[in-house]
């Protein structure tokens, strides 16, 4: 089945479990505008973290194999500076532009473990109770399916944002932080 339909159904089913389960909204929490900068930090630092352990096992399991595939590349170039005849640099520059394709699907292999193991890092982290959503929502007063799909759903959230980075996490906060200016300044204004 093609992504788009997958996407399509995933969503009408969410809308439909979500609208059936949830007869009112859950409020956002007392005094929002101090404890999201704190959370948003927090997670901040948790992602550093993440990002530190994800470079250890890459390290650990990656790097002697890209060590070797540079090594070679190294080995090549150097080796066509010095070809003398044209079938050398035309056999050299072969097996250097071979070279350099493994080494570019290395990396995007490494790419892809490091999102997984990332990914995995994070739902560990968010799954013991290091989480956005329940920090920032009030769901005291929701049934207990609901109470249980939130807790999937920050879960979901949670790993995602700490998955991406401390990059996308710093986005975040420049993009908090210029709402709160933004806000501040209209206020100040009236």
């Amino acid at each position: 089945m093609e992504t788009k339909k997958i996407g399509i159904m995933a969503f009408i089913l969410i809308v439909v479990i979500g609208g059936a389960l949830s007869s009112s909204h859950s409020p956002f929490m007392e005094n929002l505008t101090d404890k999201l900068p704190i959370t948003i930090g927090y997670i901040f630092l948790i992602s550093l973290f993440v990002e530190r352990a994800i470079e250890i096992f890459l390290s650990a399991w990656r790097s002697e194999g890209a060590d070797k595939l540079d090594l070679s590349i190294a080995q090549a170039t150097e080796e066509l500076k010095e070809a003398k005849n044209q079938q050398s640099k035309k056999d050299i520059t072969k097996k250097l532009n071979d070279l350099k394709k493994n080494r570019m699907n290395y990396s995007a292999k490494s790419r892809i473990q490091a999102l997984w193991i990332g990914l995995i890092i994070s739902v560990l982290i968010a799954s013991v109770g290091v989480r956005i959503l329940g920090t920032i929502v009030d769901i005291t007063n929701m049934q207990a399916i609901q109470k249980s799909l939130f807790t999937g759903v920050d879960i979901l959230l949670t790993s995602a944002v700490l998955a991406g980075g401390s990059d996308a996490i710093n986005k975040l906060m420049k993009i908090f932080n210029s709402f709160m200016i933004t806000t501040n300044n209209k206020i100040k204004n009236n």
